[in-house]
């Protein structure tokens, strides 16, 4: 990430300029999370963590101070800089929103896979209980009808 600057005596002004840096955020995501995890958390459809390639920071030196070039070199440096990360920051933070957003939907699909388990179990149960309620009604009527001989 070299910074190229443009020096004007003149008109007592130093720019600095610092380019290539659309996949910056993209690729400090990448060292974190890795490579194979990187379609889960949608880099090929949200495009999200680009950000701008170039960014510029200019440096204009007051007519009652003396020009330096150096000293406008830090200060145009420092001003290019905070835009780059505040950019980066920006484009990281909002895919971490967009992958927590991710994550709960996959927390939503595995408690859901739990409920179709407790759904099953529950089905088990009701069959359980029908089965036991149709035992009690035969038992019933043999009852009656043992007792309708008993009485003959």
């Amino acid at each position: 990430m070299a910074v190229e600057y443009i020096v004007n005596s003149e008109k007592r002004t130093v720019v600095a300029i610092l380019k290539g840096t659309e996949l910056d955020a993209h690729k400090a995501i990448v060292r974190q999370v890795g490579e194979a995890d990187e379609s889960f958390f949608g880099f090929n459809s949200n495009w999200t963590t680009l950000i701008p390639d170039c960014f510029v920071g200019k440096a204009k030196c007051d007519p009652r101070d003396e020009f330096s070039i150096d000293e406008g070199k830090k200060i145009a440096k420092a001003r290019c800089m905070e835009k780059y990360y505040r950019a980066k920051d920006s484009a990281i933070k909002q895919w971490y929103k967009n992958a927590c957003v991710k994550m709960k939907r996959v927390e939503r699909l595995v408690k859901e896979i739990d409920t179709a388990r407790l759904f099953s179990q529950r089905r088990k149960e009701a069959e359980a209980i029908e089965k036991y309620k149709s035992a009690v009604s035969a038992f019933e009527e043999a009852q009656e009808e043992l007792n309708k001989v008993l009485s003959k």
